[in-house]
């Protein structure tokens, strides 16, 4: 053993080793000295080791500290073999005096603890970690192994240690393992500066950018917003994160240099995430009136998440539409001149001087165009027409007729977001402060330009704009392209100031670290002797004391990177990290509650409401709602009254708007035509021409529409055919522009089927079709008209609305003053938002209600009646005929459709029939001229009861107690009104007379002869007469035996006699019987129907072409029965049913 004099001589007096041998003996000695980070590779010697503690030596006063380290075995740590570690108490970096004891053999290679094979664990040498950890931060580990395993020294292990000391270098820059509280603490710190939104449920979302940059975006959109041209992309995916950016052109300085305006890190793409992000835009910018273009990829959620700000308008760029163009070309193997040649086309139909002009080059150009690229310009390309038209960008921003419009200004971002793209395992907390930086980058740049220096220079015009040198900004900044580099290499921190510890791990260090040196850097530290106190300048500018004895910091936080910056700046040592709280971080800037009921300051966003006698201008344009609805009144719109002459009030496009308007405008009364309503599109198409539709009402009575190849508005007439006056507003605005529509309508809560035509008619969907193809169909919960003369005001202001990105179903106009707002619009020649309050819904999401709107045949049209089907493809088409008119095939009753009211109605439902009522009579008088049959199974218990015998008598009936026979009675007042209806209408009729009244076998004509000669006695006129009901139904319904078909027969002629002596006019010239549901063997001398059973029939029966045909092939079977044994009857069809149940 050696003593402590001896060990104290040898470490200043022998040459020290810089190595250690591999797997030392025991009775070896050493004297170890290590440069820099190689101080501690004496711990890598071979040999696995247990640490048992350090003591000096002496006890009291000591000279040396000696570390005790016994040999791992499987039985745990032994005295078999040791390794004494003497150095001096301040030289924990060497020299080392190291001692080994015992006998080696006790040492045996052992594999890791935790791991799942046998191979030996061998420590690396803590240099190696270092150097490997170091690397990993910038290189990705598979390039870094490549490299290390060629080292003569030291090689990696694996690959999977180079991958597990990249997670540990990139966990080691979080201020913990929890990155929301390093967000939350890093936006407390730049007090709300920064970062604005922090979502973490269910998806993580984080809106930043600095307020100072929303500052600089509203001066040049004031500046002038033709020249501007934002830009959102989601540009990235950083590992589990998206980031999406919003940039502008700072117009200031030559250069137009791009900059970042907000930046979004979230989980999901979801349109909601958009939302979001342009809501914030939109309450915290102020936009301009005129528009502001805003270049995307075309991504539908950004689209639509893009109409929370009015003012910002959706445009393409031409290159990234022409390079999808080029990939899709060359992967159907098209050679470079094709790809060329249809670039070119595409060009030359972006750059002409109208929609109109586009169409027709279109029309022109693509018939040399291969089919395929065909149907893939009218999927991909056409759609975005309206988005990069040089007709739909020159009035938003400025054109250039080389490219349109480009989206290369992102370009300038996209080397620091490839940077963090590198980093594969970047911590959401770690790119946020990157955001940071960058951006406290640019505002420097943006502050030295004006003052004349750095990299941009102001254009002479915006001289004004020039400031001194002293009020430039003082962040400390580094280069866009070193910001992610400096986090990833941790080069803020001094790593003399923390210690080694007694481990294999590297010092861990966090974003507070870094954030505290650059405080150093920026001298943003001074000391109060006076006060024995630090103040720091941090992110916000805003100033924290600190002290040191004892630790604190004004800003509450027992760890921030202000007390860590002068514990550093003094050269003290480093503590731990202490346990992260995210509770407790946000209590911090809580107030404290003076009592339970008392509100803290700023607990509300709201201020509280006015007396009650003080009046707003929010009140003074809000309506109430109307608590019910008055519908428009029908009133036919002819070509005089569309075409009014006069003097010219106002010109609105290609419309000339008369005196005879604007009087018919300031009239509270009066209906607007369809020439005010086109002329309001007009103005609506001129701001706003990326939207499309917004054409002359007047072309839904021929179908004539465009169509919409993106989102459209649209005001039309429920019945345009019929020249109708109720107006309403259809809108594909932030939906699914190929299947959703959204219908406004201030009166009715259906869509006429002339309005179904205008809507397929501008979508055009499903080409070519297919069985599943629908619309759907939204009903909003738009504000209803509280009178009758207003339905097209109200229909212009929701299209204003939509196109503004205002949801017309939170407007409660102000119908006192729509009228004169849209006089006023005319004469500016510039349409706004009516004036309206607020109005929250009544309904869910402002959905009245929604239904599908299914869709046939080729033409994509909706249902008419009419249909046939094909036999391959079992697709419904409307029928198209060619039809030869030189000859009449065969003739046609004038009666051919005829109506039939069960007899049982008769029975239970006849009270509740008004033959008074003037739309019952208008619905039947559309039917006539036609036939009304008075019959079905109830015929057979009905009795006609006449003014001498009220009652009808069973003695009349000769069957068995079993029969099941209730009758009722017809009386004479039941009889006189529905001649009096059929009159009116223009009926005729025929009544099925009750077959059942008997006198032994044979059928008893009294009751029949009673009613006839009491139709002869009124002058009734009669079309015809029916003898019973179904012979077939005898036993099911009434319990009555079949009767003989021979007795039938008798019965007949016994009622054709009777018939015989009565005039014309009561006769009538049609008898009909028997009848039957179907043909059976029984059956061979008529067929009146055919149905199915109706209690087990679905509407399946109803859509079945098999079945629907079977009528055919009963009616040739019952002709040919007829032929047969009757020659020269007819046969009638009665009905032909609806499944009478149904």
């Amino acid at each position: 053993m050696f003593s402590t004099e001896q060990i104290i001589n040898l470490l200043h007096t022998e040459q020290p080793v810089t190595s250690i041998p591999f797997r030392p003996k025991g009775g070896e000695t050493w004297v170890y000295q290590g440069e820099g980070s190689k101080s501690q590779d004496w711990r890598a010697d071979g040999h696995r080791w247990v640490n048992q503690g350090t003591v000096g030596l002496p006890r009291k006063n000591p000279r040396l500290k000696k570390k005790y380290f016994y040999i791992q075995t499987e039985n745990g740590a032994s005295k078999d073999f040791v390794k004494f570690v003497y150095h001096e108490p301040n030289s924990n970096n060497g020299p080392f005096f190291i001692h080994y004891i015992g006998n080696e053999e006790a040492s045996k290679p052992l594999t890791h603890g935790n791991s799942k094979n046998e191979r030996a664990f061998i420590r690396s040498k803590p240099s190696s970690l270092d150097k490997w950890l170091t690397k990993t931060k910038t290189e990705d580990p598979n390039i870094v192994y490549k490299k290390e395993v060629q080292d003569e020294e030291e090689q990696p292990r694996n690959l999977k240690q180079l991958q597990n000391l990249r997670h540990k270098g990139n966990t080691e820059l979080r201020i913990s393992r929890d990155a929301l509280y390093n967000l939350h603490a890093l936006a407390r710190d730049t007090s709300n500066q920064f970062i604005h939104v922090i979502n973490t449920f269910p998806n993580l979302v984080v809106i930043c950018g600095h307020k100072m940059m929303f500052e600089e975006l509203e001066r040049v959109m004031y500046l002038d917003s033709k020249t501007q041209c934002l830009s959102y992309d989601t540009t990235f995916q950083l590992g589990d994160f998206y980031v999406s950016t919003l940039i502008f052109r700072h117009i200031l300085f030559k250069e137009m240099p791009c900059m970042p305006v907000l930046f979004m890190l979230h989980e999901r793409k979801f349109q909601t995430h958009h939302e979001l992000l342009f809501t914030f835009l939109k309450d915290n910018i102020r936009f301009p009136k005129n528009l502001i273009a805003c270049v995307t990829d075309g991504e539908q959620g950004i689209m639509n998440a893009m109409t929370c700000v009015p003012t910002i308008v959706d445009v393409r760029c031409w290159n990234h539409i022409l390079n999808d163009v080029g990939r899709w070309l060359r992967d159907k193997g098209c050679s470079n001149g094709e790809v060329i040649s249809y670039k070119d086309h595409l060009r030359y139909i972006f750059g002409r001087e109208s929609r109109e002009d586009s169409l027709s080059a279109l029309s022109r150009l693509s018939e040399s165009w291969d089919p395929q690229f065909k149907v893939y310009f009218e999927e991909r390309v056409l759609p975005q027409l309206g988005k990069v038209a040089k007709w739909s960008i020159e009035k938003i921003t400025k054109y250039d007729p080389y490219s349109g419009i480009t989206q290369n200004q992102s370009e300038s971002m996209n080397k620091v977001l490839k940077q963090l793209n590198k980093w594969k395992e970047a911590p959401a907390d770690v790119v946020v402060l990157s955001f940071l930086r960058l951006h406290q980058f640019y505002l420097k740049e943006i502050s030295r330009g004006r003052a004349g220096i750095g990299t941009y220079n102001l254009k002479p015009e915006y001289i004004s704009a020039k400031i001194d040198l002293s009020e430039i900004i003082s962040f400390g900044v580094s280069q866009p392209e070193d910001i992610v580099n400096g986090i990833r290499s941790n080069q803020f921190l001094e790593n003399k100031n923390v210690h080694t510890v007694e481990s294999e791990e590297s010092p861990k260090v966090d974003i507070n670290m870094s954030r505290a040196d650059e405080l150093i850097k920026n001298d943003r530290i001074s000391f109060s002797p006076k006060l024995r106190t630090f103040t720091i300048h941090g992110q916000d500018d805003k100033p924290r004391v600190v002290t040191i004895f004892p630790e604190s910091c004004s800003c509450g936080n027992s760890h921030c990177y202000h007390l860590i910056a002068v514990k550093k700046s003094l050269g003290m040592e480093i503590t731990s990290k202490p346990k992260t709280n995210l509770t407790t971080l946000r209590s911090l800037d809580e107030k404290k509650k003076a009592g339970r009921k008392r509100p803290r300051h700023g607990d509300y966003d709201y201020e509280a409401t006015s007396e009650k006698t003080s009046r707003t201008l929010e009140n003074s344009v809000t309506d109430t709602q109307p608590s019910r609805i008055i519908q428009s009144p029908s009133r036919k719109i002819t070509e005089s009254s569309t075409s009014i002459s006069g003097p010219e009030w106002v010109k609105i496009g290609n419309i000339s708007l008369k005196e005879e308007e604007r009087r018919i405008l300031y009239s509270p009364t009066e209906w607007i035509n369809d020439r005010i309503i086109d002329a309001a599109m007009n103005l609506i198409k001129n701001q706003f021409p990326h939207i499309w539709g917004l054409e002359s009402c007047l072309n839904a009575a021929n179908l004539s529409f465009s169509r919409a190849f993106g989102p459209l508005i649209q005001i039309v007439n429920r019945t345009p055919e019929h020249g109708g006056s109720h107006w309403l507003t259809i809108s594909t605005m932030k939906t699914n522009n190929k299947s959703e529509i959204k219908i406004f309508d201030s009166s009715f809560t259906s869509l006429s089927f002339p309005v179904q035509r205008v809507v397929c008619n501008l979508l055009r969907t499903g080409t070519p079709p297919k069985k599943s193809d629908k619309i759907l169909l939204k009903f909003m919960d738009c504000q209803l008209q509280s009178n009758g003369n207003d339905c097209g005001l109200y229909a212009i202001a929701n299209a204003v609305a939509e196109a503004n990105g205002i949801d017309p179903c939170t407007q409660s106009y102000n119908v006192e003053l729509l009228r004169g707002h849209l006089i006023y619009c005319f004469e500016r020649g510039e349409i706004t938002p009516f004036p309206a309050g607020t109005r929250t819904y009544e309904y869910p999401n402002g959905h009245r209600f929604s239904a599908y709107l299914k869709i046939f045949c080729s033409c994509r049209m909706p249902e008419d009646g009419i249909y046939v089907v094909c036999s391959k493809c079992k697709m419904w088409y409307h029928p198209e005929f060619d039809v030869d008119i030189s000859h009449p095939v065969t003739k046609i009753d004038n009666k051919f459709v005829g109506v039939t009211i069960d007899t049982g109605i008769v029975k239970a439902h006849w009270s509740h029939f008004d033959f008074n009522s003037t739309k019952l009579q208008s619905i039947a008088r559309g039917l006539s001229p036609s036939y009304v049959r008075l019959g079905g199974t109830d015929a057979d218990s009905c009795v006609f009861s006449d003014s001498s015998r009220h009652d009808f008598s069973k003695k009349d009936v000769k069957f068995s107690k079993e029969t099941k026979i209730s009758h009722f009675n017809l009386t004479e007042n039941m009889w006189d009104n529905l001649h009096a209806f059929i009159g009116k209408v223009g009926w005729e009729l025929i009544f099925d007379l009750n077959v059942l009244l008997r006198k032994g076998k044979a059928w008893n004509p009294s009751n029949a002869l009673s009613l006839i000669e009491y139709t002869k006695k009124k002058n009734y006129k009669m079309a015809g007469w029916e003898l019973g009901n179904e012979p077939e139904m005898f036993p099911l319904k009434w319990g009555v035996k079949e009767v003989p078909a021979s007795q039938l027969a008798h019965d007949y002629q016994n009622l054709s006699v009777i018939l015989e002596k009565q005039p014309q006019e009561v006769k009538g010239h049609i008898f009909i019987g028997p009848s039957t549901i179907g043909l059976s063997a029984r059956v061979v001398n008529y067929l009146r129907h055919y149905y199915k059973n109706g209690p087990k029939s679905k509407l399946d029966v109803f859509l079945n072409p098999h079945i629907l045909d079977s009528l055919k092939g009963q009616i040739e079977d019952a002709n040919k029965l007829v032929r047969k044994y009757t020659p020269g009857r007819k046969v009638w069809i009665g009905e032909t049913s609806s499944t009478f149940d149904l």
